[in-house]
C-alpha cells in the first residue's frame, strides 16, 4: 500500500502545479493527480530492472573474462555471489514483477554504457570487495547489500532522472519518492516470497480508477485545500509576527493550508500526525528554514482551533 506519506506530497505537488497554473479547471487536475499517482509503481518497476541488468551484465563479464586467451585463476573461477544474488532472483521468478516488466517492455539495450559505468563502479567499491569475501551467504546478506547499492549508487544518480524524466513528465517529480518506495520496499522484502505474491501491494486497490481509501483521501485532500485556501490564508496571516503574508514562499503556505485542512476536514486522523507529516515534508520541499516556520505557525493555529472548539476528532483522529 501506498504511504500516506507518498500521497500526500503527490498531492503538494498537484497543488502547487494548479496555483502556479493558468487554468481553474480541477476536474483536469484531479486526473492527472491519479495519473501520476497510479505511475510511480511503473518507475519503481524500471528502477528494481536495472538490479536484474546489472546482474546480467556482471555475468556475461564473468564469461568474457574465461574465454580470454590468458584467463587468470580468478577468471576461472569467478566469485558469482553478485550473478547469484537472492534478491535479483525473487525478481527473475515473481510472475507479478515479471508481467509489469513485460507490459512497460523495458529494455535497456540503448543504456549499455551506463549499465556498465554502474556496474564499475560497484566492482571497484570496498562494499563489493567486503560483500565478495565475506563468508555469509544468505538471503539477509544478500538484500542488505542489495539495499547499498541502491543508496551508494543508483539513489541520487542524475542520468536515471534524465532518462527517467525523457519518458514520462510525470517522474520528473517522481525520482525521489521512487527510490524512497524502494528503500521501504527492499526492507519489507521476504526471502519466501513466492513466484504467486503479489510484488507491490502500494494501493488499497489495484489502481486509482476505482473508488478506495486512498483516492479519497488524496481527492478530499486537494479539493479541501483549494476550496479553502482564502480562509486558511487568513488564519496563517492572523498569526504571523513582525512579517508580511506576501513574503512566504508558496510551497510553506500549501504545506500549511494541507495540514489545516486535515485537521479540520479529516475527523479520523490525529493532529499530531498530520503536523508531524508536513514538517517533516517541509525539510524536503521547501527551504531550510521552512520547518521551523511552518511548525511555529501550526503550533499556534492549531492550539487556537482546539481552544476555540473548531476541531471535530473521532475514533483515531482523537489520539493525541
Amino acid at each position: 500500500m501506498l504511504s500516506r506519506r507518498v500521497l500526500r506530497i503527490k498531492t503538494m505537488q498537484a497543488i502547487y502545479a494548479f496555483m502556479q497554473g493558468d487554468t481553474d479547471n480541477m476536474d483536469a487536475a484531479e486526473k492527472n493527480l491519479l495519473k501520476s499517482i497510479a505511475q510511480i509503481q511503473d518507475l519503481l518497476i524500471y528502477q528494481f530492472s536495472v538490479l536484474l541488468e546489472l546482474r546480467d551484465y556482471a555475468e556475461k563479464a564473468a564469461e568474457v573474462a574465461m574465454k580470454k586467451h590468458l584467463p587468470t585463476a580468478e577468471d576461472l573461477n569467478p566469485n558469482k555471489k553478485f550473478i547469484n544474488n537472492r534478491v535479483a532472483r525473487i525478481l527473475d521468478k515473481n510472475k507479478t514483477f515479471q508481467k509489469y516488466y513485460d507490459n512497460l517492455k523495458i529494455n535497456w539495450s540503448g543504456q549499455s554504457d551506463l549499465i556498465k559505468k554502474i556496474f564499475n563502479e560497484i566492482k571497484n567499491s570496498r562494499e563489493y570487495g567486503l560483500y565478495l569475501n565475506s563468508p555469509d551467504d544468505d538471503y539477509k546478506h544478500d538484500i542488505s547489500f542489495i539495499s547499498l547499492v541502491y543508496e551508494l549508487f543508483m539513489i541520487e544518480r542524475e542520468e536515471f532522472q534524465t532518462l527517467y524524466e525523457e519518458q514520462n513528465l510525470h517522474w520528473a517529480n517522481d525520482f525521489d519518492i521512487a527510490n524512497y518506495l524502494i528503500v521501504k520496499s527492499l526492507k519489507g522484502m521476504k526471502e519466501d516470497y513466492s513466484e504467486e505474491v503479489p510484488f507491490f501491494s502500494l494501493f488499497s486497490s489495484t489502481n486509482f480508477t476505482e473508488d478506495n481509501e486512498d483516492k479519497e483521501f488524496v481527492l478530499t485532500l486537494f479539493r479541501k485545500t483549494i476550496l479553502h485556501n482564502p480562509e486558511y490564508n487568513k488564519m496563517i496571516e492572523k498569526k504571523l509576527e513582525n512579517w508580511e503574508f506576501d513574503r512566504i514562499a508558496l510551497m510553506d503556505i500549501i504545506l500549511i493550508n494541507m495540514a489545516l485542512c486535515e485537521i479540520l476536514e479529516f475527523p479520523t486522523i490525529p493532529i499530531k500526525v498530520s503536523l508531524n507529516e508536513y514538517i517533516e515534508i517541509s525539510k524536503i520541499y521547501s527551504t531550510p528554514k521552512s520547518s521551523i516556520f511552518v511548525n511555529g505557525i501550526l503550533d499556534k493555529i492549531a492550539k487556537y482551533l482546539k481552544d476555540n472548539n473548531k476541531v471535530k476528532k473521532t475514533g483515531r483522529g482523537l489520539i493525541e
